[in-house]
């Protein structure tokens, strides 16, 4: 096969072809599979002719994430999965996504090649370690082709890259499941390939460690001793688990019976996670990897632990993945992903470790294509989302986590009990009141400013400083709801809080109790408390109705509010924020929002606060300008 010929238009046209499939299976991924395997082989050429590195066009870069050449690899790494998935569900009948595959291995880990991959550093932890855990998935799911198809020489050097990626532990967080994946098929492969080598004692080590990590529920925390819940517990802990499981779990049957029922208790929430728009609750970190939350969810179903029907897994894939592409997950004219996670929302929300590669890490959802073609996945009837049907509020004493849902409105939120990132970074994707599905959450970098949307925070007028949650001393699951106790800190002034947080419906009740000390009440240290984010495009007006105790901001999207209210001053809709953040696009994925704000001022050691706010977003829109 030639260059030309790998690079066609005919033939990128007929990799992904819908013949033998039922009709159902080509109308959801199609488009979207092609755009992105289009894209990424046009900018991979582009970039180099031995398809080892791929720079999408306008990238950025991080010095860890380079090869020899200066090149981006993880935007290699992480295409792998799901071009060898689309090899073995037969979607590469002219062979171009297996050549293209195969071509990655024989001059990524080669020593000599401008464009090698390079060792993983043995004295620092290395993207490298992460990305090998997807080299090696890989491999194996293309045992019984790819392994052959490289030399003796060529198979040496995959194997000594990989073993670079196992000099350093790193078992505080995440990063083990990475390196016991990495070690497991190494150690499955070694049976039939002389070339491979693993060491078990290590990978049990990895396992022993992310054992430790288990919050409940089947939960965890990315970090030993502390509270940090987020989607990692689905795209890391989960998938990599299950990636595990299929690779050499059975001969592990204390340990893969351990991760497994810790598995099933996350795929029984898991539904309850996502609106009636196809979004999860967004919150935490990593947001661009987008559609990787469902991946989990995929290889469970594959593996026979998904607990629930086929048709409403297809529906979660669907939705989900149709959101994002809706909304501007995918550059059409550069032909890749964006590295924020919309086009027109605030372009702060870019983390500083995130490369041109990192968003594809949403590219191991594709896994559903491993999923046999007669199988009801493609053929079952969708299924009603759990917000579609009911009202619910499910509790998760492990992790601290509350999922609430609304029928009226198609909604879903996560509420967490104690959190625990603080850092500006991190402030606005872990401290709200509450994350919702449909209207998503405002962000800012800006230490001196934090936003106060779903939040309550602390304004000194003197200044202009606005702190938000600093840190959390304790919290409980109570009654439909939850209680944290945690503090802020306003000009070097420590400010204590115990707020009281119950979600019902389209409906939210907050009590709190500040504890200000003489030094807050002498500043005329200011409070204020957010509905969420109301979004709205630059060309639509907001409408806002009531007075007094009821307030209320509408848009097309959705309508935001409070019915009562006691302790504060006054009610106001806050819709211009260039004065406070220096920009007016603080929202996720809109360029203006507007947040109804309650406000008033310390001037008592103890002040009692509580208000009843209104969220209620047109359904199924996902609250996108």
């Amino acid at each position: 096969m030639t260059r030309r010929d790998l690079f066609g238009t005919v033939a990128l046209a007929g990799v992904l072809s819908e013949e033998s499939m039922p009709a159902v299976s080509g109308e959801f991924y199609l488009p979207w599979l092609n755009a992105l395997v289009k894209g990424y082989l046009t900018n991979a050429k582009r970039t180099s002719d031995s398809l080892a590195v791929c720079d999408f066009e306008g990238g950025s870069k991080r010095p860890d994430g380079l090869s020899r050449s200066g090149k981006t690899y993880c935007s290699v790494s992480r295409m792998l999965p799901a071009l060898a998935a689309c090899v073995m569900a037969g979607r590469d009948a002219e062979g171009v996504l297996f050549q293209a595959i195969l071509s990655v291995y024989r001059h990524a880990f080669d020593p000599e090649h401008r464009d090698y991959w390079g060792p993983s550093p043995a004295e620092k932890p290395d993207l490298r370690q992460v990305e090998s855990s997807l080299v090696a998935w890989t491999l194996w799911l293309l045992r019984d082709r790819l392994p052959g198809a490289l030399t003796v020489a060529e198979r040496e050097n995959v194997q000594r890259w990989l073993a670079s990626c196992t000099v350093r532990e790193v078992r505080y967080n995440n990063f083990a499941w990475f390196t016991a994946v990495n070690q497991a098929v190494r150690l499955a492969l070694s049976e039939r390939w002389s070339e491979f080598h693993g060491d078990e004692a290590w990978m049990l080590d990895d396992l022993r460690a992310m054992d430790a990590m288990y919050a409940g529920d089947g939960w965890y925390t990315d970090g030993k001793g502390t509270h940090i819940h987020d989607y990692y517990s689905f795209w890391v802990f989960a998938s990599h688990y299950l990636y595990w499981r299929e690779i050499i779990g059975a001969k592990y049957p204390e340990w893969n019976s351990r991760f497994e029922g810790r598995v099933k208790q996350l795929m029984l929430q898991a539904p309850e996670l996502f609106s009636a728009s196809g979004a999860h609750a967004m919150m935490g970190v990593s947001l661009v990897y987008r559609f990787a939350v469902l991946t989990a969810l995929v290889l469970a179903y594959r593996q026979g632990l998904w607990p629930h029907s086929a048709g409403l897994l297809r529906g979660l894939v669907r939705r989900n993945m149709a959101f994002f592409w809706g909304h501007g997950a995918f550059d059409g004219q550069k032909g890749k992903l964006r590295e924020t996670i919309s086009e027109v929302g605030t372009p702060e929300f870019a983390e500083s470790y995130i490369d041109n590669g990192h968003p594809y890490w949403g590219m191991q959802a594709f896994a559903f294509l491993l999923i046999p073609r007669r199988d009801a996945f493609w053929t079952e009837r969708e299924e009603e989302l759990p917000c579609e049907k009911r009202d619910f509020v499910t509790a998760l004493a492990g992790p601290g986590v509350l999922i609430s849902g609304c029928k009226s409105t198609g909604e879903s939120r996560l509420h967490f009990v104690n959190n625990g990132r603080f850092d500006a970074i991190y402030r606005d994707r872990y401290t709200k009141f509450s994350y919702s599905g449909q209207l998503f959450f405002c962000f800012t970098k800006r230490k001196d400013r934090a936003t106060w949307d779903s939040a309550l925070v602390f304004r000194d007028p003197a200044s202009g400083l606005i702190a938000g949650r600093a840190g959390v001393e304790g919290g409980r699951l109570v009654d439909g709801g939850y209680e944290t106790e945690w503090w802020a800190v306003v000009e070097g002034i420590r400010i204590r809080v115990r707020s009281r947080i119950r979600p019902d419906g389209d409906r939210e009740f907050r009590s709190h109790v500040v504890e200000a000390t003489e030094s807050a009440i002498a500043r005329k240290v200011e409070i204020w408390e957010g509905s969420a984010a109301l979004p709205f495009a630059e060309n639509e007006q907001i409408e806002i109705k009531g007075a007094g105790q009821r307030l209320a901001a509408s848009a097309p999207l959705g309508r935001v509010g409070v019915t009562e209210y006691s302790g504060y001053d006054e009610a106001v809709v806050e819709s211009r924020f260039e004065p406070v953040f220096g920009r007016e696009n603080i929202h996720l994925f809109a360029p203006r929002c507007a947040v109804l704000t309650l406000k008033t001022v310390l001037r008592q050691p103890v002040t009692a606060l509580s208000a009843t706010f209104l969220c209620r977003p047109a359904r199924g829109k996902g609250g996108v300008a």
